[in-house]
């Protein structure tokens, strides 16, 4: 498989889509999906579009963390492994929690 080239002249290996949803099932819009490496580099940034999809590339194969954030809700970061076929990984959002903190 010959790799493809991004706008920003890197070469493309594979990609990660799925959907961004609340833990009801609906989907969520602007949430901001991020891979980022062992070593705490970023891959790739985007928006999950209005119907909760996500499109991302990945440069390489290998173990990333993905996540996902919007305002008010949050996910864990999860790991995944990337191969040279496209991934697909749905992200789930939780409310994010207004617990006060205790001090002491």
């Amino acid at each position: 498989m010959s790799p493809a080239a991004s706008p920003a002249g890197r070469s493309i290996v594979s990609a990660v889509h799925g959907y961004v949803r609340t833990s009801e099932g609906e989907p969520v819009s602007a949430a901001v999906v991020t891979p980022v490496t062992s070593d705490g580099r970023q891959l790739d940034r985007v928006e999950s579009l209005a119907g909760g999809s996500y499109l991302l590339s990945a440069p390489a194969t290998g173990s990333y963390l993905l996540a996902a954030s919007t305002e008010g809700r949050d996910a864990r970061p999860q790991a995944v492994v990337i191969g040279e076929a496209p991934l697909v990984h749905d992200l789930v959002l939780e409310q994010m929690r207004s617990d006060p903190v205790k001090r002491g």
